[in-house]
């Protein structure tokens, strides 16, 4: 089995879910912090917009 069909495998997996889930989770409690942080009580406010060009 190659390198690219044994990782395809793998994102195919319920523990794959998991891992994805609990990073996401990770990420979300960190910016929920960073947020908190910077004293904003309105989590739904948006503070910064990226034009596209």
């Amino acid at each position: 089995m190659d390198f690219e069909k044994a990782f395809s495998d793998f994102l195919d997996t319920k523990e794959y879910d998991e891992a994805e889930r609990a990073l996401f989770e990770i990420t979300r409690q960190a910016f929920m912090a960073g947020w908190l942080a910077a004293q904003n009580n309105n989590p739904n406010k948006k503070i910064l917009e990226i034009n596209k060009r």
